[in-house]
């Protein structure tokens, strides 16, 4: 079982999962090129595509504690 906090969930939520209920898969890398006037050059882009897909629904769950921390410790802040 993982544990996970997403920073975009509430402060006071949080997931339980099962990494055998999820599947994930990588493209190859790939590379990306385009002129670019203002630099008088090129750029270039290095990517992959990614897919995460569940295979059982009940491998997740998602849990509050309850109470909400303070915003100054919850994200790393200083706290009084």
């Amino acid at each position: 079982m993982r544990f996970v906090v997403d920073p975009n969930l509430p402060l006071d939520r949080g997931l339980l999962f099962a990494s055998s209920g999820f599947r994930a898969g990588l493209g190859p890398v790939q590379t990306m090129t385009a002129d670019v006037p203002a630099k008088l050059g090129r750029d270039y882009a290095m990517f992959r595509f990614a897919a995460f897909l569940p295979v059982d629904p009940g491998a997740m769950a998602e849990f509050a504690t309850g109470t909400a921390p303070t915003t100054a410790g919850a994200r790393g802040g200083k706290g009084k």
